[in-house]
């Protein structure tokens, strides 16, 4: 493992997401860490009104606290990514694009029935150009 240039943290805003920040910022320059966020919507290909509501107000909301974190540790909006659509895919192809060589995902353990980490584990393992940081839960 040599030295990164630039890292992408997939925050999924329920694990360990300031420690993987924290992880990145030692190990690439500051000015390279990139925050991503995919925000997982309906399956429905025509969602009612209230689910489309519903799917509004989530990406308003990831919005929000995207930001905040990005202000936090002091990365800057342009390097705030808040994705829609499937996490692997999107993730995946904001790394590829990015010139990322280092995704930093954290907790493995599926909280809710999404597995959001253990997808992004496995879609990053075959379709990411870079290296993955797995960072263990405190």
């Amino acid at each position: 493992m040599g030295r990164y240039n630039t890292a992408a943290v997939a925050l999924d805003f329920m694990h360990d997401d300031d420690a993987m920040i924290s992880h990145a910022l030692r190990l690439v320059p500051g000015d390279q860490v990139h925050l991503v966020h995919v925000v997982r919507m309906s399956g429905c290909p025509e969602p009612d009104e209230f689910e489309a509501s519903c799917m509004e107000q989530e990406y308003f909301r990831c919005q929000s606290q995207l930001e905040e974190m990005g202000n936090a540790s002091g990365i800057p909006k342009e390097r705030q990514a808040l994705l829609v659509g499937p996490v692997t895919e999107r993730i995946s192809k904001y790394v590829n694009t990015h010139g990322i060589d280092l995704l930093i995902i954290g907790n493995l353990t599926p909280l809710n029935a999404t597995n959001y980490p253990v997808d992004v584990l496995s879609g990053a393992l075959h379709s990411a150009n870079c290296d993955l940081l797995v960072v263990h839960p405190s």
